[in-house]
């Protein structure tokens, strides 16, 4: 940090002092927004039916029977009761969809978490007078971490597990299959998220996301590479494209006969924002995560995480992302060695396919030949002109 503060020039110290407090403000202020959250006061038994419960609450009455575990094509005109609902059951999914919280606040502090990073990363992340020898020791963990932080406390347990980026890429799913009315407004939640990785690459899962920041924070504290694994990608790929496609198929119903199951339902790491861990399943997946995490970079995002299947196809729109100058590069696998996911790697050899490159920064001031920024423009062709 000291090094790092130390060579940034008085251009960059102005821009930090800015783009800090204006960043801090923004995420401060949103405690002050008043809530827009309904009130309800209608007490439902199991005298009720799915057909009377379900517009009081605002929920689709295929959703409300899915919260029920019963299947959503079950009638729903009957008493609860008939269907074998208990009162201690119906009181439980009714206090479960109450809980949902408005997101009204929640996507200020998510843009304003991807305005900062993208801000850090393209004219802070390298110091401008940062001599070529210290370049290896000049990569600051504090802003990342300090950044994931706020991303848990505020984006996680302060407002909420919903909205997140990976619900965002289910629930379009979830609408298609009539657990939602509003399919316009789970596709505009995606469409949010998708844009802020479009205009910088990945950085919503890099810096925004609540739950990639407790694996980052657990990774980039232990960060002694000689315990860090780095997993194939067709390994990790192939196992978050097969999640994906089989949420697709049951959701359809088109195995097990039960339409609107959610397979991330049962693996939710989110919830634990929300300290809902109805499904033990959940809780075995946060707490394999969390351990993988101590080991391999963001495991939950590589394996898993179905927002980060589609950013990583989308990777190539980016407007903002990492580059190199393979005018400049002289092949020497620094900044290789440094990268948890070998993204750069990838970019240095030019390959079709490279893992996800969740703009952490790493790279940015390793290489010896300045060959590597975070940019819009095209760096190659900048070199030429300065030639």
């Amino acid at each position: 940090m000291k090094v790092w503060f130390k060579y940034l020039s008085k251009t960059q110290k102005i821009v930090l002092f800015i783009a800090s407090g204006l960043f801090l403000s923004i995420i401060l202020s949103t405690i002050f927004i008043p809530s827009q959250k309904k009130a309800y006061s209608t007490r439902f038994t199991v005298e009720n039916s799915i057909r009377e419960i379900a517009p009081q609450l605002g929920v689709t009455k295929k959703a409300l029977a899915r919260e029920l575990d019963l299947d959503i094509r079950v009638k729903k005109g009957f008493p609860l009761k008939r269907h074998g609902i208990t009162q201690e059951k119906l009181d439980h999914a009714v206090e479960h969809l109450k809980s949902h919280r408005p997101a009204e606040r929640k996507y200020i502090v998510f843009a304003a978490l991807a305005l900062f990073s993208g801000i850090f990363l393209m004219r802070l992340g390298k110091p401008d007078n940062l001599p070529s020898e210290l370049r290896k020791y000049s990569f600051t963990r504090v802003p990342l971490l300090l950044t994931a932080l706020i991303s848990i406390i505020f984006a996680g347990f302060i407002f909420g597990k919903s909205p997140n980026p990976m619900e965002s890429s289910v629930k379009i799913f979830k609408a298609l299959a009539g657990l939602y009315s509003d399919l316009n407004v789970k596709l505009l939640a995606f469409l949010f998220f998708f844009a802020l990785g479009i205009i910088f690459n990945k950085i919503v899962c890099g810096w925004a996301c609540p739950f990639g920041a407790i694996q980052e924070i657990i990774y980039t504290i232990t960060n002694t590479s000689k315990y860090k694994l780095r997993p194939p990608f067709w390994l990790s790929n192939s196992l978050r494209f097969t999640l994906f496609a089989a949420m697709i198929i049951l959701i359809s119903g088109l195995i097990l006969n039960k339409p609107g199951f959610v397979i991330f339902h049962y693996i939710n790491v989110f919830n634990i924002f929300n300290f809902d861990f109805d499904h033990i399943t959940v809780i075995i997946t946060v707490t394999v995560i969390i351990l993988l995490s101590f080991f391999t970079y963001r495991p939950f995002c590589t394996f898993v995480c179905p927002f980060g299947l589609l950013s990583w196809m989308s990777e190539n729109l980016s407007i903002v992302k990492i580059k190199v100058n393979h005018k400049k590069c002289v092949n020497c696998g620094l900044c290789s060695r440094y990268c948890p996911t070998d993204a750069i790697g990838a970019k240095v050899k030019q390959k079709l396919v490279a893992p996800d490159c969740y703009s952490c920064g790493r790279c940015l001031n390793i290489c010896p030949k300045d060959a590597i920024t975070y940019t819009s423009k095209n760096p190659e062709k900048d070199f030429c002109n300065e030639k």
